[in-house]
């Protein structure tokens, strides 16, 4: 069964936002094999862009889309858990 963690970016500032992810990715524990990451999109697109264009990180094998604009899944990969 796929383990998965919920990180919810909503009222957070772009740096807020991005510190926050870090911090997540860095302490990810290795069952994890996805990060599902909520940012909104009603409020505007600066966390939506952040997660989806900007924010990088080693564990990260691909981005992918969820059904809900305000979601974006991180896939990670098996190899750097």
């Amino acid at each position: 069964m796929k383990k998965q963690v919920t990180v919810d970016l909503h009222g957070l500032t772009e740096n807020e936002a991005y510190l926050k992810l870090l911090e997540t990715m860095n302490n990810l524990p290795p069952n994890i094999d996805r990060v599902i990451v909520i940012h909104g999109y009603h409020g505007g697109n600066i966390l939506k862009n952040l997660v989806r264009e900007q924010f990088t990180h080693y564990k990260i094998l691909e981005k992918g889309l969820s059904l809900n604009e305000g979601e974006t899944i991180f896939y990670i990969d098996p190899k750097k858990r």
